[in-house]
């Protein structure tokens, strides 16, 4: 979830949940980015990041960490 190369204010930078949930068509103005303390377990739209949060592709997305690690052939005792 990074902007492309050729993005004309962010390139190559990591997208914020705003970016990528307008993306998504999921962005909900009228809730805050995140709750200031924990989200209720049997929340599901309490915050925006929430909203991300339980997005199943969101979840398995892997950290921009563990990409370049795999890429250049390398794996962890994490089971990546």
């Amino acid at each position: 979830m990074i902007f492309t190369a050729g993005h004309h204010q962010y390139a190559n930078e990591p997208k914020g949940i705003k970016a990528v949930l307008t993306e998504r068509g999921l962005y909900q103005p009228q809730l805050r980015g995140k709750c200031e303390n924990k989200c209720n377990v049997d929340a599901t739209d309490c915050c925006n990041k929430r909203i991300l949060e339980l997005r199943e592709d969101f979840r398995e997305q892997q950290s921009l960490v563990q990409e370049v690690i795999k890429a250049a052939g390398h794996f962890s005792s994490g089971g990546w």
